[in-house]
């Protein structure tokens, strides 16, 4: 096995850890210890990828939700409308869905900021594909400046405890993605 493929692997084994043991112990219990012996791999190969804990988790979440994005939106730039909506529904299923992930990094006090970055590039790739010029500078500003305000109201509607209030965002947040993106 070539080098590169070991390193990938071993970095998705400790993430893979991290996201089993965020689902069992609250966040400050969980150990270098226990993510290697889940990840089966050494304390030195964890930290040949990660200065700590706080940063594997960080970047096993920001992974997490990156993929949610990437699976909901696996379309053709040239996709129908309907069936960029339904990707739209797909992608805020599955971040409800592990809405637990993104509260756990809010009450640790970890760094939001490159997951917030994540978020906000990735939505506005969506936009921008659809789009008849792409390759427009002001067109990237404004899919970008777009997908933070959704960013924004997403990170609110997994925040909100009321079940008719999340509803109504969940509408509300559909809505906008997809005014976002038949505007610009």
């Amino acid at each position: 096995m070539r080098m590169a493929e070991r390193v990938a692997r071993s970095k998705e084994a400790l993430t893979d850890a991290a996201l089993v043991l965020l689902r069992q112990e609250a966040i400050n219990r969980i150990t270098i210890t226990q993510v290697c012996q889940l990840a089966n791999v050494t304390r030195p190969t964890f930290y040949q990828h990660y200065r700590s804990i706080d940063d594997l988790i960080s970047q096993a979440i920001a992974d997490r939700l990156q993929q949610h994005q990437e699976t909901a939106f696996a379309l053709d730039a040239d996709a129908p409308e309907a069936e960029f909506n339904a990707a739209l529904g797909r992608f805020l299923s599955l971040i409800w869905n592990d809405r637990n992930l993104v509260d756990i990094l809010r009450s640790s006090g970890i760094n939001l900021a490159q997951l917030q970055v994540a978020s906000v590039d990735t939505i506005a790739r969506q936009i921008v594909e659809r789009l008849p010029d792409p390759d427009d500078p002001e067109v990237w500003l404004r899919a970008r400046f777009a997908a933070a305000g959704v960013t924004e109201l997403l990170g609110a509607w997994l925040a909100t405890p009321d079940p008719e209030v999340q509803q109504t965002m969940y509408t509300r947040l559909l809505q906008d993605l997809i005014h976002a993106v038949l505007t610009l």
